[in-house]
């Protein structure tokens, strides 16, 4: 059977710190690992579902939103 390749994306968890996160926002990275280890589909939805969170937290606070911090933008890294 084929297998998908695998991701190593080592400085993961780094991709998605900001200041003054929300405690949500704050207990989400809590769980974090460090660094990725997966399939690319499975990169592709944890960092989609990464980038829609910190949008929220933007939003949340009233300040807009990096355009390197949107999802696209995010996924391109």
């Amino acid at each position: 059977s084929l297998r998908e390749p695998l991701v190593l994306e080592p400085r993961f968890k780094e991709q998605f710190l900001i200041a003054h996160p929300t405690p949500a926002y704050d207990e989400l990275l809590s769980i974090l690992p460090l660094s990725f280890v997966g399939t690319p589909r499975r990169l592709e939805a944890s960092v989609r579902l990464l980038a829609e969170q910190l949008a929220s937290v933007f939003q949340d606070a009233g300040r807009p939103l990096p355009p390197w911090r949107s999802v696209d933008a995010m996924l391109s890294k």
